[in-house]
Order: C-alpha cells, then sequence, then structure tokens
C-alpha cells in the first residue's frame, strides 16, 4: 500500500471524497496550529503518523493518520482499529 503523508494535498483529496466533515475540521485545526505537524482529529501538538490496518467498522477513506496518544486510544478501544506507527522509533 502506497503511503499517503497525512494533511498533505493527496491525503486531503481521499479523505475529502468520503468525510467532508472531517476534512474541514482537519483543516481547521491546521490553520488554527499553523503546522500540519498535528493530530488529524483533535488539532494536538504531539502526534504521530499511523498506518489504519482495521477496522470493526466502516473502513477508512484514507490508510494513514496522524494522531495523538490519546485519539489512538479512542480509535483503538472505541472502534476496534488497528494502527501501526509508521515510523515506531521516531517521536513527534
Amino acid at each position: 500500500m502506497r503511503y499517503l503523508e497525512p494533511h498533505s494535498a493527496e491525503w486531503f483529496a481521499a479523505l475529502e471524497s468520503d468525510q467532508p466533515v472531517q476534512a474541514t475540521l482537519t483543516r481547521r485545526h491546521v490553520a488554527a496550529a499553523g503546522t500540519v505537524e498535528i493530530c488529524s482529529l483533535c488539532g494536538s501538538a504531539s502526534a504521530r503518523d499511523y498506518w489504519v490496518v482495521a477496522r470493526k467498522t466502516d473502513p477508512s477513506p484514507v490508510p494513514t493518520l496522524r494522531l495523538c496518544a490519546d485519539c489512538v486510544g479512542v480509535r483503538t478501544t472505541v472502534f476496534g482499529q488497528k494502527l501501526l506507527p509508521i515510523n515506531p522509533e521516531e517521536s513527534r
């Protein structure tokens, strides 16, 4: 699978096609923070890139997300997603 860097133009295009509301929210977080190096979901500055490997509910429109530790916890426990760090040795 090809790596779509979270918050890149290509990543936003993929997200907008299936989840336009989430794409708008993420764009607002990026604009408010002044950087793309934030959590895709809540805007936290301490975030890492993850592969979205599996999800019990509907499939993710994008194979990658940039997430903080809190959002990783929600995605794995509440939504049943399996997330793998893209660069496990690095942290943001």
